[in-house]
């Protein structure tokens, strides 16, 4: 943009005293939306920055439970990486609950089962309050549960783990499919 508000760029109408109400841009930029997903507890939790996301659940304990625009939870970044159990266990102390789900149905537990992060599973399903058989065994919108996401991705452990704590293996998904259905040969 030039100085005094005309543009830099032809807009082929020949107006040479037309006003450009954009700005110029190098191809790079962000919503507002962005920003504030980047800025927030859930672009700190995915940055695996541990130290920063307890200064900001010391601010304001109630960014544990807080959605995104899309519906995720903190808690559902958090176990998405084998890496983060230390943010994991930060947002369980702060008040997370592990109950939650998205637009989608998904829980935490549902990502960590297909993330592969036995350690959140682990700290999901140890939570004594929140954690029940209901838990273990709600449907996402496809109507799969943890075990059948930890079958799905191959995830031994989680699903020893997940049959352990009593995930009922003969509920079936939307495809007609029981978590077993899934093993990889």
């Amino acid at each position: 943009m030039e100085k005094g508000g005309k543009c830099n760029h032809d807009h082929g109408g020949g107006d040479e005293d037309h006003v450009c109400n954009h700005v110029d841009s190098n191809g790079v930029s962000q919503s507002l939306d962005e920003l504030a997903f980047e800025r927030g507890i859930w672009g700190t939790v995915i940055s695996g920055n541990a130290t920063k996301v307890e200064a900001l659940l010391k601010k304001d304990a109630s960014l544990t439970n807080k959605q995104d625009n899309s519906g995720y939870y903190p808690l559902h970044y958090a176990v998405r990486s084998i890496d983060n159990t230390d943010i994991v266990e930060l947002l369980l102390e702060y008040g997370a609950r592990v109950n939650v789900s998205t637009p989608g149905g998904a829980t935490p537990l549902h990502r960590a089962s297909f993330c592969g992060s036995i350690k959140s599973c682990k700290l999901l399903t140890n939570k004594k309050e929140d954690c029940n058989i209901e838990f273990i065994d709600h449907q996402d919108s496809d109507g799969m549960t943890a075990l059948h996401k930890a079958y799905q991705r191959g995830h031994k452990e989680i699903v020893q783990l997940l049959i352990a704590k009593g995930s009922n293996q003969e509920i079936k998904d939307k495809k007609q499919k029981k978590p077993i259905d899934y093993q990889s040969s």
